[in-house]
């Protein structure tokens, strides 16, 4: 099921566009485990594939599910719930972020260098040591030592030395990384697959990315070649494998549109 807005709420729709959960929440996030999280009255809680509460709204922030855990924001520090809604690691993180590789990010203070990684038993893996950090992707996890950005493995060592403004973890084999102010994508070796020319860009899904020029977004393919010419204000994208690019627009108010993967023209697709 995938999370869209109308008329102001969020609900879910399915592969055919038709909802299943109608549109009731404030903001919603994706299904892992068949969880996902869902706002209401200002509260994130988690549903189940039928829409029904199963997690209650209690959480001023909440994250979809990753091997089996979520990272929560209750009374304004992070920790982390299993699908049961226990909490299994205690709140008490400034910023977290998802368990990957058996690794979570984590803040404990706002002073220099208070980023490091924990294991599921909630144990310093990894040091804090770093002033950024963000999820393992592909085995490497993009950090800031000071004022650059580069990527370690889960055992804390350089593999791509800092030297990027901003980085974003790896998604099928690329990694969207910012340099002077713009961004591009990298390889695992640190080598530009796709020149940094973009205002911004998202990672990669079934071989496309979502990337801004311009102030407005398109897509495009792993060679950096437009699929979609840039010309929505901030699109979700989504990429079938009978290759269909179904594209809703929120902010301008758009319902769903579908184009053509090949040729990136827009196809009229009947109920």
């Amino acid at each position: 099921l995938a999370a869209v807005q109308y008329g102001g709420k969020w609900g879910y729709i399915d592969l055919t566009g038709n909802y299943v959960i109608s549109p009731m929440f404030e903001r919603a996030g994706s299904f892992v485990d068949g969880l996902a999280p869902a706002m209401k009255n200002g509260h994130w809680g988690y549903i189940n594939l039928r829409g029904k509460l199963v997690i209650p709204h209690r959480f001023i922030k909440a994250n979809k599910f990753s091997e089996g855990k979520a990272m929560v924001n209750l009374n304004g520090r992070r920790g982390f719930i299993n699908t049961s809604g226990d909490i299994v690691i205690r709140p008490g993180y400034y910023e977290a972020g998802d368990f990957s590789f058996g690794l979570a990010p984590v803040r404990t203070r706002t002073s220099y260098r208070g980023w490091g990684f924990i294991s599921p038993r909630n144990r310093f893996a990894i040091p804090r040591r770093y002033n950024n950090a963000k999820n393992f992707g592909e085995g490497l996890a993009p950090v800031a030592a000071d004022a650059r950005w580069g990527y370690i493995d889960v055992r804390g060592d350089w593999e791509i030395s800092p030297q990027f403004d901003d980085a974003r973890p790896f998604s099928e084999g690329m990694a969207a990384v910012k340099q002077d102010g713009k961004w591009g994508y990298i390889d695992h070796t640190g080598r530009f697959t796709v020149e940094s020319t973009y205002d911004a860009a998202d990672d990669y899904h079934n071989g496309y990315a979502a990337v801004e020029s311009g102030d407005k977004w398109g897509l495009i393919d792993k060679s950096g070649v437009w699929v979609l010419e840039p010309q929505f204000d901030y699109p979700e994208f989504r990429v079938d494998g009978d290759g269909l690019i179904s594209v809703i627009d929120p902010d301008a108010g758009e319902s769903f549109r579908y184009f053509d993967v090949s040729s990136g023209a827009a196809v009229e697709v009947k109920a």
